[in-house]
């Protein structure tokens, strides 16, 4: 509960000064504090949603690193990089590849353009599907702006570390050995050759991944913020993650039966 004092000065009352009054951060203030006092700062964003600059701040990010990996492997190497990721770390056939370094020039100059658009719809589908699932399962309506800014700021957070981490692994590592649909040691589909294992064991053992899970705790606090139940952080972000992963294991198995001999 705030307390207010009014103070007299000269027999004239001053305005009434409210203390322990929540406090409005500014967006850097909030990008730094998310790592650090994630519930702090997912109730600010409640009371204040905003979205830009995380999301500018994501797109600095992703830049850069392209930006290193253009500097690393060329144009060709970007198109390759490209194609990989689009598999997400499986095996990407000859045909691919080649059709990949045939249009290397332009999946270069698009691929700002087109990480822009994957993050905002990112953004926009994740914030929904929250939406949804706080009223089906919680009953609360969570506003789709304070959803769409958790997202955001849990997302700069995911992108930060993935950046820092990734684009010591492109400069200095060795460049034969990179896959880029899975560049970081994260989970236990890294160590594993994707010749060996099919794409729905390779999925879903790379959905296990620190990094995301680290994301969808996040969320699951983001979105928790804009309702009263304490155990909404645990299975909004379970319910999260379970659909994520699904959904990428769903796509591998799609792949697999297609590709099938």
């Amino acid at each position: 509960m705030a307390r207010t004092s009014t103070y007299e000065v000269g027999g004239s009352s001053l305005d009434t000064v409210t203390e322990n009054a929540p406090v409005q951060y500014s967006s850097f203030a909030l990008a730094r504090s998310v790592f650090v006092s994630p519930a702090r700062t997912f109730e600010d964003i409640a009371r204040h949603p905003r979205f830009f600059l995380p999301f500018f701040s994501i797109l600095l990010l992703v830049a850069g690193f392209w930006g290193a990996v253009y500097l690393k492997l060329g144009p060709s190497g970007v198109a390759v990089a490209v194609m990989q990721c689009f598999r997400r770390g499986t095996l990407v056939s000859q045909d691919e590849i080649d059709f990949a370094l045939h249009f290397s020039d332009t999946l270069v100059r698009i691929v700002l353009m087109g990480s822009a658009i994957a993050v905002l719809s990112h953004f926009l589908i994740v914030a929904w599907v929250g939406a949804r699932i706080a009223n089906l399962f919680f009953d609360v309506k969570l506003r789709l702006r304070v959803a769409l800014s958790a997202t955001c700021y849990a997302y700069l957070a995911k992108t930060l570390a993935q950046t820092i981490l990734g684009i010591p692994m492109v400069l200095f590592g060795d460049v034969d050995g990179l896959n880029f649909g899975n560049l970081l040691p994260t989970n236990i589909a890294f160590f594993l050759d994707p010749k060996d294992v099919s794409r729905t064991i390779y999925t879903l053992l790379q959905s296990l991944d620190l990094v995301q899970i680290a994301y969808f705790t996040l969320l699951g606090i983001g979105f928790s913020r804009d309702a009263d139940d304490p155990a909404s952080p645990v299975v909004m972000g379970a319910s999260l993650g379970m659909l994520w992963m699904g959904w990428n294991v769903f796509s591998a198995a799609f792949w697999d039966f297609l590709l099938k001999p």
